[in-house]
């Protein structure tokens, strides 16, 4: 194979699960430089059939040259990813019934196959005509503005999540991911009053048959004015 063209590598394949073919799984992809391995941000990636091969979204990958597909069925897929300066590929795979994550190196160059994705990085929902955006969203209940330090939070996720984690800082530096529940969670403010920015993420993972898949969502930015007691 030329060194200029791009190589696929499943990088995760599950063992079979003991389902009924309406199995929907978790489908990421991971996009890097074929000739320094650094991952690509803002690489589109389309997933889809051969007949549509958007129909399950069009997402651009995060900083870590990553995005989710979630509640793809049992299908062939047909996978599109692009880049300004690189050169295009799509690659078909079989339909299967567990998770699955892709690894895609990009030569670089130009040409080849090109998916349109919106500029924001993401999470999407495989079934035909789903969501696409952000993977989650949050409440602060009892508003934006508090006068005690503990807040309440609502996290609600279009989509499947095990874990969740909040910080006030964008690096979730001595954050911990906790169990995801529906139900309210408590976050305490730093002590110092006047306006913050909480940062909220969701993730989805999974072990099967001795494999992992972990999915990663979007950053959610929830501003919160603390007036103190």
């Amino acid at each position: 194979m030329s060194p200029m063209h791009p190589r696929w590598l499943l990088l995760v394949a599950l063992a079979l699960l003991p389902v009924a073919g309406a199995f929907a799984s978790v489908v990421g992809v991971r996009v890097f430089d074929a000739a320094t391995g650094d991952p690509l941000a803002g690489a589109a990636v389309c997933l889809g059939t051969p007949a549509e091969p958007d129909q399950f979204g069009a997402l651009r990958t995060d900083a870590e040259g990553r995005v989710a597909f979630h509640d793809i069925t049992q299908t062939p897929l047909v996978l599109t990813v692009s880049r300004p300066g690189y050169r295009g590929v799509r690659k078909s795979f079989p339909a299967a019934a567990y998770d699955r994550v892709f690894q895609v190196r990009l030569a670089r160059g130009g040409l080849g196959p090109r998916c349109v994705a919106p500029r924001r990085a993401g999470t999407a929902s495989g079934s035909p005509g789903g969501e696409r955006g952000p993977a989650l969203s949050v409440d602060i209940l009892g508003g934006p503005t508090t006068a005690t330090p503990e807040v309440q939070l609502r996290i609600r996720v279009h989509g499947k999540a095990t874990e969740y984690r909040v910080s006030e800082d964008p690096a979730f530096r001595g954050s911990s991911w906790l169990p995801y529940t529906k139900a309210p969670v408590t976050f305490r403010l730093s002590p110092t009053p006047g306006p913050k920015t909480l940062y909220v993420q969701i993730r989805l993972q999974r072990e099967v048959g001795g494999g992992r898949v972990v999915i990663e969502s979007e950053v959610v930015k929830v501003p919160v004015v603390y007036t103190g007691s």
